[in-house]
């Protein structure tokens, strides 16, 4: 399969979204960038708010009726053991008034729907004994020298129905963190094979371009933007260049980056939902450069 499957709607893939006017046309690459156009929580798309729509904590839901709305959608979502539970309690969220692509809204549910998507799709190119996480595993993990990650998948009468939950549930190792680091930074390639698309790779990976939806989320040096389930922070170098830093984050503060001199910085951690976003994320990127100048 040669084309990029973040192009592929999800209605198409998934039967319970089928028929289902909402997700007319919503692709998987609507899902990875956080721009579904589903949601309750903030009606204004006119200024930058990615996480509006992320209501889940027990105190968010009193606040008001879309508060309660959001909250109860999500826990709907959430707690649904099954991928066929799930993927109903998804699609059964209310839109929003603007389209798919172009206001970003942070929601676990539309990773998920994305994994879902490209699990059916891979489906379709290779029977129905194939599995998303397997291919992941065997394909690209394996060669990689990462042995060992876990990953949560949905809970199933029939093992075959399993869904991977991509919004969260992937354990890594510190040397897990730098075999996904250096096969990115090496453009895909292992000992020479090319596992992965180095043009997409590139795409989500670049320093040097302004990609994806603005996020209302700012650093010292700019708007931080959401593609492609990355985050991008803005960031001027040392040396006066103005680059885009691709970060992979997690609930809690974790936080994988990839730099522009080929190193990766990391950070586990545990921070509470109210101080979630005081972490300097730029934090490791300007020791890097201090140390190895960009």
């Amino acid at each position: 399969m040669k084309e990029d499957p973040r192009s592929y709607e999800v209605a198409t893939l998934l039967p319970e979204a089928s028929g289902n006017e909402k997700w007319s046309g919503i692709t998987i690459g609507d899902c990875m960038d956080m721009a579904t156009g589903i949601g309750t929580g903030a009606q204004n798309g006119t200024e930058p708010n990615v996480f509006g729509d992320y209501l889940i904590e027990p105190w968010q839901s009193r606040e008001s009726e879309e508060g309660l709305n959001t909250y109860n959608h999500y826990h709907n979502w959430f707690l649904a053991p099954s991928q066929h539970a799930k993927n109903l309690a998804a699609f059964a969220c209310p839109s929003y008034p603007w389209p798919a692509g172009t206001v970003a809204r942070y929601r676990d549910q539309d990773l998920y729907i994305a994994g879902a998507a490209l699990d059916a799709l891979l489906k379709l190119h290779r029977g129905p004994d194939s599995r998303l996480w397997d291919m992941v595993r065997d394909e690209v993990y394996e060669p990689a020298g990462i042995h060992h990650a876990v990953k949560f998948h949905t809970i199933e009468s029939d093992p075959a129905s399993k869904a991977p939950l991509t919004d969260a549930g992937l354990l890594l190792t510190i040397d897990d963190v730098a075999a996904l680091g250096k096969l990115i930074l090496n453009g895909g390639k292992i000992q020479g094979q090319q596992i992965l698309d180095p043009q997409l790779l590139n795409g989500i990976f670049s320093f040097d371009t302004n990609k994806g939806l603005p996020t209302g989320i700012y650093t010292e040096h700019g708007q931080v933007h959401y593609y492609s389930a990355t985050w991008h922070l803005p960031y001027q170098s040392r040396s006066g260049q103005k680059m885009w830093i691709p970060t992979m984050k997690g609930y809690g503060g974790q936080y994988i980056q990839i730099l522009p001199n080929r190193t990766i910085s990391f950070r586990f951690g545990f921070d509470s939902y109210e101080t979630d976003e005081r972490y300097d994320g730029l934090k490791l990127v300007r020791l890097a450069d201090a140390i190895d100048p960009f």
